[in-house]
């Protein structure tokens, strides 16, 4: 169910889209630059190998551009026209919460599953995590990451957890799997 958002909502969107293009700050900084920041923070903490530290380093990193350079993003191109640096303005904030979101996620799944390896807890662990991770941020840009029940329509809980068993040296990615 999508919210519920009224005329003024919309003014606010388009106002907001509109700013990128009338600011001007002095030592401003162009989207496109804060945009491999991100992308140097993400690739930092979200790598195949994952650990708290580098995690923590990612959403430090990340809460540094939010903080000082997001409100020095400018465009250097004021056309309203095939404007690929406005364009990307746009996407910034995006990006930025997906990318925030991301990590409180990969922080609070103190396990290994699946691609997501860490290295400080190397293990699977069904008891605390055969779950989701529903992240959601205020309007503060505030996180809070809540567990939610799997969808087991087609295969059970029980299945999934005596068939991922944790405790099954096969499904340990902690060392190398000889068998």
């Amino acid at each position: 169910v999508l919210p519920a958002f009224s005329p003024d909502d919309v003014q606010e969107s388009l106002d907001k889209a509109y700013a990128y293009l009338d600011k001007d700050v002095p030592g401003g900084i162009r989207a496109s630059e804060i945009h491999r920041k991100i992308q140097r923070a993400y690739y930092m903490g979200m790598d195949f190998i994952k650990s708290g530290d580098t995690m923590n380093a990612m959403l430090k990193e990340l809460e540094r551009i939010r903080k000082e350079d997001l409100p020095k993003m400018v465009c250097m191109d004021k056309s309203r026209l095939c404007n690929r640096d406005w364009k990307m303005a746009m996407e910034i904030e995006p990006m930025l919460a997906c990318s925030l979101a991301s990590v409180h996620a990969g922080l609070a799944r103190q396990e290994s599953r699946a691609p997501f390896f860490r290295s400080d807890y190397p293990r699977m662990d069904n008891e605390n995590f055969l779950c989701y991770l529903w992240v959601s941020m205020d309007k503060n840009w505030n996180f809070k990451v809540v567990k939610g029940d799997i969808t087991d329509t087609v295969i059970s809980r029980e299945i999934i957890k005596k068939e991922l068993n944790d405790k099954d040296p096969r499904f340990d990615i902690s060392v190398p799997n000889d068998a």
